[in-house]
């Protein structure tokens, strides 16, 4: 299925959610007392598969606008939990500003495009590297040479030590 015969299907589905959401809504409020809690939950099914459906619509059709709407809900839905004491409620609410995160992630992933760096940019950084290995390994060249040097100083030191250690003990 292309992405334009699942939009239309998405549509589709979500004017069949909205038509049996107003059904319901209408069977609510001529429903007797005890009868309603039932058919309020039922009414929070299929709000949330209408808002799943449209979610997917303006992701496919969208995602820009998909993204912003999410950020302001999130972002309600935050305030909306601040506001209330610890308890389900909040949690819920909480729940609710993480689910409009996993989309907005989820559309920024999508829309992310990496573009290729072009070599001419690329040169002058590998310039710099190799000029940085390059001072790398003439700085250890130049310690090997002084500890060479050292050795050499130290090797002078020893043999004058030896030196004066038999003069030493031949007085």
């Amino acid at each position: 299925m292309g992405n334009q015969e699942r939009i239309d299907a998405l549509r589709r589905c979500a004017e069949e959610y909205r038509a049996s959401l107003q059904a319901l809504m209408t069977a609510i409020l001529k429903a007797p007392a005890d009868q309603r809690d039932p058919l309020r939950q039922q009414r929070n099914v299929l709000e949330k598969k209408l808002e799943q459906a449209e979610i997917e619509i303006d992701f496919l059709t969208d995602p820009r606008a998909l993204r912003e709407r999410c950020k302001r809900l999130r972002d309600a839905a935050l305030r909306d939990a601040m506001r209330e004491p610890e308890g389900p409620r909040r949690q819920a609410i909480t729940d609710r500003a993480d689910f409009y995160e996993v989309v907005i992630d989820e559309v920024l992933t999508k829309t992310q495009t990496v573009f290729p760096i072009d070599e001419a940019s690329l040169r002058p950084i590998l310039a710099d590297l190799n000029q940085a290995a390059q001072e790398a390994k003439n700085t250890v060249d130049s310690i090997n040479r002084s500890i060479t040097i050292a050795n050499r100083v130290l090797d002078g030191l020893l043999l004058l030590v030896r030196t004066a250690a038999r003069l030493a003990a031949m007085a």
